[in-house]
């Protein structure tokens, strides 16, 4: 365990140093990338449960730090402004996927798999939806592998395709929010624009990861339609619809407008929120795996492709002419 969180915590440091000393070099897609790299170079298990225990646990810490950068008023007008963009999204992918999956052989329960991922929060999704949908392990480590490998990829286009179009931080925030299915590569492709950026990326993907409560049920219903019987096992907990790192932001973002979080301490939790964020992003390059990636088959690979594709484009219509 340790040694995985050391690992992350030095490529962080390096990756934090890098860009405070060169100018124009973004901190959070190397340090996700040399962790990917390291990764591939070691090919070592001992890294493993620090670097994914940093990726998950320490990431969601730096995210709800965040929330001391913003106000409550921030919060709403992020948070509604994407909501129905949002529902759309969600809808328009699963609609693609099922009619997709089906036409490709991708099995139903990997189409709902990579679909859920995509579609609201990434790995979270899928180890949410997969009881529901009696998926095999297999399908699992399929759907975990299209999510790492299009939001990798995403990391590096979403910064250089927000620069050529001239997009505005506040609308490069809410794409990157409504379009990148992991909280972590949401925050590693915004923070390589602005801070602005991120924190209209930051509110939006919160409140796309809040839309997993009501996908659980609404398959769980459906499950239940389709068999005859209701999904068992799967129980909706509070902590899965609104997970406690999302109360942290918004209770600091309540103190930060309150008055109790002053500046100075403000920009203190902010430098710790960003180094946070790069242990984090570390952790997930460090776990991150290319042989379980190129494993996954070409299908469910061009599947994940063709919504990743469509749900992009689709936001960055939403938000370049609807905003």
């Amino acid at each position: 365990m340790l040694a995985g969180v050391a690992a992350a915590v030095g490529l962080a440091a390096v990756g934090f140093g890098a860009a405070a000393l060169i100018d124009g070099v973004p901190a959070a897609p190397l340090v996700l990338m040399s962790g990917v790299l390291l990764s591939w170079i070691l090919r070592s298990d001992v890294l493993q449960p620090g670097a994914r225990w940093s990726g998950s646990h320490l990431l969601r810490v730096g995210v709800a730090l965040l929330g001391a950068q913003l106000s409550v008023a921030a919060i709403v007008e992020y948070g509604i402004a994407s909501i129905a963009w949002i529902a759309l999204a969600i809808g328009a992918v699963f609609a693609v996927a099922l009619v997709l999956g089906r036409r490709w052989s991708v099995p139903p329960a990997l189409r709902v798999l990579i679909a859920a991922g995509i579609a609201v929060c990434g790995n979270s999704a899928i180890v949410a939806v997969a009881p529901l949908v009696r998926a095999e392990r297999a399908h699992v480590a399929v759907a975990v592998a299209v999510i790492t490998l299009s939001g990798t990829l995403a990391v590096i286009a979403y910064p250089l395709i927000g620069s050529l179009l001239g997009m505005s931080q506040v609308d490069y925030g809410l794409w990157t929010g409504i379009a990148i299915a992991d909280t972590g590569q949401v925050l590693a492709a915004a923070l390589a624009y602005g801070r602005e950026a991120t924190d209209a990326a930051t509110v939006t993907k919160l409140t796309r990861n809040a839309f997993i409560g009501p996908l659980v049920i609404v398959i769980a219903l459906a499950m239940s339609s389709t068999e005859g019987r209701r999904a068992e096992g799967v129980p909706l907990r509070l902590a899965t619809a609104v997970p406690p790192f999302v109360v942290a932001f918004v209770v600091l973002a309540v103190l930060r407008s309150l008055g109790v979080i002053d500046d100075g301490f403000a920009s203190l939790l902010a430098i710790a929120a960003g180094f946070i964020i790069l242990v984090g992003l570390a952790g997930i390059g460090l776990s991150t795996r290319i042989g379980s990636l190129m494993s996954a088959g070409m299908w469910p690979l061009i599947l994940g492709a063709v919504l990743v594709t469509s749900l992009s484009t689709t936001a960055l219509f939403l938000v370049l002419f609807f905003r």
